[in-house]
């Protein structure tokens, strides 16, 4: 898994020679065709729910071959032949089967079939203990916050998710798929409160296992899936925390295995019948327990691993696939991972609250030049939420993904005539150095109301900063403590409230009745760094950020 991954990689497919042994292996079996399907392009209703049917309607994609089901007399074939079938895939046209060698053997020489990709063992029954991020417990101070995103402020004020949900976009109406580990506790959690009580969990499933049940296991599920779709004021706001959600384990924690990749294409496949908008996978891969299938920094050229063809086929239905970047930027291997490098996806780096790249990101670009990560967003010293309950700072893209993936959810919320890959251009174009990427963040750190208005051909300036005049700004704490906060509107200020780079609250000031305010700073900073400050008034909320040094 990414962040609290452990380091995969896939590589190319690879055929498994003839072999002597009897235990059972796992097999991709790919099919030579769709030859004498009883499905028909013509009558998708038969296998696309009417959701997927809207959003290909929406953006104009036609349905094709690859949409129509495996062939069921080839799969009656396989498993009349002794193999037991776990999953079907129409995108790739094959199917992964469990099979002895003498089994392996009788498939082979099947018409039907076009060759057999071996990708590993059963897997033990042992469990392994999963593992856990950095994280450190949060302490609450005894004044409590002014302001409902608590220490979650900065994670979201960093994109303009507070901005996008004062304007009431919040995820309502899109439906988003998180492939994870599992979602330990999501169930019960208060913090999943505002999903659970409302139904807005639509369904889950675990390709691991073959079952439903995906709230037994999986710390990191719980903890990504907090930071874009929980709600708890005073702790944390996840930045789509009224969409709806579908959660599907695709990573198996006790091994790396080749197997993982197909799941997460089974999960893609799944979730494009059911017509989810958008998936977050905080997953990457670039090396497995056998090495002989480890991934190259060549192969990450958008068109080798598994799991990158499948992302781009998954875009090509007009799902939006917003994948972690990878934490390797202090390893050996210090790139992306797959499938960060696919064409269609929207990978994401991540930067402290500082907006600066921290260390452990992974560096682009891809192995062909393209520009990655594509964005960036916090993933140093996030808050999210533990299966126990805990309120916990924690690092990694694996965070830094669904944070910003939710604000893409309210992007395109607020512009559902958008394609999905119309959505990440508008968010690459509201990048903070769009004209200027790197491999470090790509094209930055994008803003919300910046891509709103671009998506709406709006001028970006109709959004200006300008409404709440700060200065001097940066402020030199040594040689000149007092600060001018001025509303150009003129409105009467009723509470000015600052809180540090972790949104924790620092100081207020109410009651100002006029439209600005000097205030010396001095009196409640002592420390340079930056700070967020927060002007109400009666219709509104400013919002500003100011750099003391």
């Amino acid at each position: 898994m990414n962040t609290i991954l452990k380091n995969k990689i896939l590589i190319g497919l690879f055929l498994f020679p003839i072999l002597s042994f009897s235990q059972q292996n796992k097999y991709f079996l790919y099919l030579k065709d769709k030859t004498n399907s009883p499905y028909s392009i013509n009558v998708p209703e038969e296998f696309l729910s009417p959701k997927a049917l809207e959003r290909r309607n929406k953006q104009g994609i036609s349905i094709i071959e690859n949409d129509l089901p495996i062939n069921p007399n080839y799969l009656d074939s396989i498993a009349q032949n002794g193999a037991k079938i776990w999953y079907s895939s129409k995108w790739f046209n094959g199917v992964l089967i469990e099979a002895d060698s003498i089994t392996y053997q009788n498939l082979l020489e099947k018409s039907f079939v076009k060759n057999i990709n071996y990708i590993g063992k059963i897997a033990s029954k042992d469990t392994l203990k999963e593992e856990i991020p950095f994280y450190e417990v949060i302490k609450y101070s005894k004044t409590p916050s002014l302001n409902e995103y608590g220490p979650s402020l900065v994670q979201n004020m960093m994109l303009e998710a507070d901005e996008m949900h004062q304007l009431g976009f919040d995820g309502k109406g899109m439906t988003i798929g998180i492939f994870d580990s599992g979602f330990e506790n999501v169930d019960v959690l208060p913090v999943f409160d505002s999903l659970n009580l409302k139904n807005k969990i639509k369904g889950t499933f675990d390709y691991v296992e073959n079952d439903t049940e995906v709230y037994d296991k999986g710390i990191h599920g719980t903890m990504i899936l907090s930071t874009i779709g929980g709600y708890s004021k005073g702790n944390l706001i996840g930045t789509a925390y009224n969409a709806d959600y579908y959660l599907f384990v695709t990573e198996d924690v006790n091994s790396e295995k080749r197997i993982e990749e197909y799941n997460w294409l089974f999960a893609a496949e799944k979730a494009d019948s059911l017509g989810i908008d958008i998936i977050n996978t905080s997953l990457g891969y670039t090396q497995f327990d056998d090495s002989s299938m480890n991934y190259s920094y060549q192969d990450l050229d958008g068109n080798t691993a598994i799991i990158t063809k499948a992302v781009d086929l998954a875009a090509s239905k007009g799902i939006l696939c917003v994948n972690s970047a990878g934490n390797s930027g202090q390893n050996s291997w210090y790139y992306i991972g797959a499938p960060a490098d696919a064409d269609s996806v929207l990978a994401v780096g991540a930067v402290d609250s500082s907006e600066i790249k921290v260390g452990f990101s992974s560096f682009g670009p891809s192995a062909d030049g393209r520009v990655k990560p594509n964005l960036c967003a916090q993933g140093a010293n996030i808050v999210a939420c533990l299966p126990n309950g805990y309120f916990v700072r924690t690092n990694g893209t694996s965070f830094a993904s669904p944070i910003l993936c939710g604000l893409a959810a309210g992007l395109w919320q607020a512009n559902p005539s958008l394609t999905n890959m119309e959505v990440i251009n508008f968010l690459e174009q509201s990048g903070t150095q769009f004209t200027n990427p790197n491999e470090l963040c790509g094209y930055g750190i994008p803003k919300f109301l910046k891509a709103n208005n671009l998506a709406n051909n709006e001028n970006p300036t109709i959004f200006n900063k300008n409404e709440l005049l700060i200065l001097p700004n940066p402020l030199d704490l040594i040689s000149n403590s007092f600060l001018s906060l001025e509303l150009t509107s003129k409105e009467n200020i009723l509470k000015i409230v600052f809180y540090d780079a972790k949104g924790s609250f620092v100081f207020e000031k109410i009651n100002i009745t006029k439209h600005k305010a000097l205030i010396d700073i001095k009196e409640f900073i002592d420390q340079k760094g930056i700070y967020i400050v927060k002007i109400i008034t009666n219709s509104k909320t400013y919002s500003g950020k100011i750099i003391v040094y």
